[in-house]
């Protein structure tokens, strides 16, 4: 992943595009820009290579979740680890991903836990739970994963904006509840 690359852009699509519309959207290019049918090979050879790095970032969700936060200015995801660790913490934290899109907050928290276990700057993983304490409305839970996810990641301005809004919400909930 490299900065200053908008790979939204390489591929012409927003930011909120779905899996379908990514690979819609490569699938064109990669017929446009391939060496084999394109006038100019050489740098058609350079468009072609770039539309599949924008691809194989934006397509696995893990590295598209970190590309936006450098997008967003801010700190990498998680701490450099050995390749085998690493991958093993991306697998569970596209597992975790996964869970969360279906709906699944019992196995959404399980997997960002067992991340959070080992890695405990992954501040993808930190946010993602706070989403779970969210969608449960269980507030100071969501504002204490919300907080590990903005000090692995200060620069990041979405996790500071689902921490204020947790801790708005619990305070809201908590005034209700002394009436």
């Amino acid at each position: 992943m490299r900065r200053g690359v908008d790979y939204y852009g390489v591929l012409g699509v927003g930011q909120e595009a779905t899996p379908e519309e990514l690979k819609r959207s490569f699938r064109q290019l990669a017929r446009r820009y391939h060496p084999d049918v394109a006038a100019d090979p050489e740098s058609a050879q350079r468009m072609f290579m770039l539309v599949v790095e924008a691809y194989n970032v934006l397509n696995d969700p893990a590295r598209r979740r970190a590309y936006d936060v450098l997008l967003a200015g801010g700190e990498p995801l998680a701490p450099p680890l050995a390749d085998p660790r690493q991958r093993m913490i991306d697998d569970w934290f596209r597992h975790a991903v996964h869970a969360m899109e279906q709906g699944d907050l019992a196995a959404t928290a399980a997997q960002c836990r067992k991340i959070l276990a080992i890695a405990p700057n992954y501040a993808a993983a930190s946010a993602l739970l706070g989403d779970v304490y969210t969608a449960r409305e269980v507030w100071d839970d969501a504002v204490t994963h919300y907080s590990g996810a903005v000090a692995a990641a200060p620069r990041n301005v979405v996790y500071a904006r689902k921490l204020r809004t947790a801790l708005e919400a619990g305070a809201a909930q908590r005034t209700a509840a002394e009436r």
